[in-house]
């Protein structure tokens, strides 16, 4: 079943939505991917290029589709760059001789087979190479044979992967799914060092028969959280294995993922005029809900670039839109708080620290006006997305439950009330602790630190306080810039990624967490 499956999504996506999976494979084979061309960059014919085990270098052009006469021709001159022109990166000694590779997830006709036999006699004279050819065959037996090993076990698993693999791509992913199904193929106990890079690969590959999908209409958001959601899986095995060599390229990978999705996201936003889509007059009820998700996902872009001193080059612009989109910011709930958060840090980060703490105490005065003691029902959890509170304060549903309420407590409150701590804000707060004193600040501390990574977890327990009134400053300073005591991946090395590990999963926003992210940015804007 799985190899029909398969069949169908190689026989269905471009190169682009092969590409991921046949890097990974060459991962799991031994190769060191050097580098993978940004499409629409400077063009030299070499989309992949890689050193093997044996320290020979290769470089992949990948197409899609059948290679008919035709077509040929239209690519017969970046084919040819592909064996002749050199490799050029700073890694590569100038002159370094390579193997080049045709891939296609098709065939080739005989015409153009001959051609192909006839130009490496010129080529093999001239530069002594030729080029090799990677079929649709033989693409379809690589991935298969990575995957013999982890496939779903169970059949409600499979199940699982057939629902989100036909699942309609236009819609938002379906996170407590995806997570359930990444569960289902990644293995709880530890496994030998050679096993791992062919785990990561084959795990990768399914999932990208899943986010393919999503990249391919265009829902870069859904498959920018796919890949998000993917990498905090499978970070959360690496805990239990922290030889990085043994995955760090396949990480590596994904990060570059992640960022090509998130970009393409920001560039979409960056050219609209006002973000709605469809009849003004119905979307205006769904605008906030989607404000938040685009000035969320385009300060954690930022964030992170900074973070690992990589100034993005449309930053500007970015910002532009961020501070536009950040005045009309609403907490409608606490999914939404993070991207609140990581707007105010961008607005600090670059120098408009008044409108950053504007953006924060707006979000702590919503919570104190709509959870104080007492209201009926008050602001959703972080439990609770953008979907559910849609239903329930456009359709009018009961998504909540009758004796459900969240008055009295906040998820947020102290990670935002924190974040004017840390740039000195006391006047600010002073005006208006009485409100915030009267809410208990909860947090939910997994069983297993590592389980954090995940989208549902039920090992842990949830626990309140509320500050004291009077509160001394010294105190919430300290506690403001406490650290964390058992560091994950994400909160060392991979701390770069936390922006979007609070956006994608609003529910582990923590304070620990934010309080290091938010350390962290103020530091790297010191240089150090």
């Amino acid at each position: 079943m799985l190899e029909r499956v398969v069949e169908d999504w190689l026989t269905n996506v471009n190169e682009l939505g092969y590409e991921e999976s046949f890097a990974h494979a060459l991962l799991a084979e031994g190769h060191q991917v050097i580098h993978r061309q940004q499409h629409g960059e400077l063009e030299l014919g070499k989309d992949i290029f890689t050193r093997d085990s044996n320290g020979a270098y290769h470089c992949f052009q990948l197409k899609g589709g059948d290679i008919k006469q035709k077509k040929w021709e239209k690519i017969e001159g970046q084919i040819n760059l592909t064996v002749t022109s050199p490799i050029i990166h700073p890694n590569v000694p100038l002159g370094t001789n390579f193997t080049p590779h045709l891939v296609t997830n098709g065939i080739i006709s005989d015409p153009v087979r001959v051609d192909i036999f006839a130009r490496n006699l010129i080529w093999e004279k001239q530069y002594g190479r030729q080029l090799n050819l990677i079929l649709y065959d033989q693409l379809l037996e690589k991935f298969l044979a990575l995957q013999s090993s982890f496939l779903p076990a169970k059949p409600r698993d499979f199940q699982l992967f057939l629902t989100l693999y036909l699942a309609d791509k236009s819609e938002p992913l379906n996170c407590a799914q995806f997570s359930t199904f990444l569960l289902s193929v990644l293995p709880d106990a530890t496994m030998l060092q050679a096993e791992i890079k062919r785990l990561f690969a084959a795990v990768i590959i399914i999932a990208d028969y899943v986010i393919s999908g999503y990249e391919a209409i265009g829902n870069n958001y859904a498959a920018a959280q796919a890949w998000c959601l993917l990498t905090f899986h499978l970070l959360r095995f690496c805990e239990q294995h922290r030889e990085t060599k043994d995955w760090h390229d396949s990480i590596a990978l994904l990060v570059e993922s992640i960022d090509r999705c998130t970009a393409m996201v920001v560039t979409e936003a960056i050219k609209s005029v006002n973000w709605m889509e469809g009849n003004p007059i119905v979307d205006e009820k769904v605008w906030h809900y989607r404000l938040s998700s685009l000035v969320g996902l385009m300060s954690a872009h930022m964030i992170s670039h900074r973070m690992r001193l990589a100034k993005l080059p449309d930053e500007d612009e970015a910002y532009a839109r961020i501070a536009r989109g950040a005045a009309g910011l609403k907490l409608w709930g606490e999914y939404a708080a993070p991207a609140i958060f990581l707007a105010a840090q961008c607005l600090c980060a670059r120098g408009a620290e008044r409108a950053g703490i504007e953006v924060a105490m707006g979000a702590i005065r919503t919570i104190t006006e709509k959870n104080r003691r007492g209201n009926a029902v008050g602001i959703p959890d972080p439990y609770f997305d953008c979907e559910e509170v849609i239903r329930s304060e456009v359709l009018r549903e009961d998504v909540y439950g009758d004796k459900v309420t969240f008055a009295g407590r906040s998820f947020a409150l102290r990670q935002l009330v924190e974040f004017l701590v840390r740039r000195n804000w006391p006047n600010t707060l002073r005006k208006n602790w009485f409100h915030i004193a009267d809410i208990d600040y909860v947090e939910f501390s997994p069983e297993l630190e590592p389980d954090s990574y995940l989208w549902s977890n039920g090992r842990g327990s949830t626990n309140g306080r509320r500050w004291a009134h009077p509160q001394r400053w010294c105190d919430l300073i300290e506690e403001s810039l406490a650290e964390i005591n058992d560091p994950l991946l994400i909160d060392g090395q991979f701390a770069f990624l936390l922006p979007h590990f609070f956006l994608f999963m609003p529910h582990r926003f923590t304070p620990k967490r934010a309080r290091h992210l938010d350390i962290r940015v103020l530091l790297s804007q010191t240089g150090r």
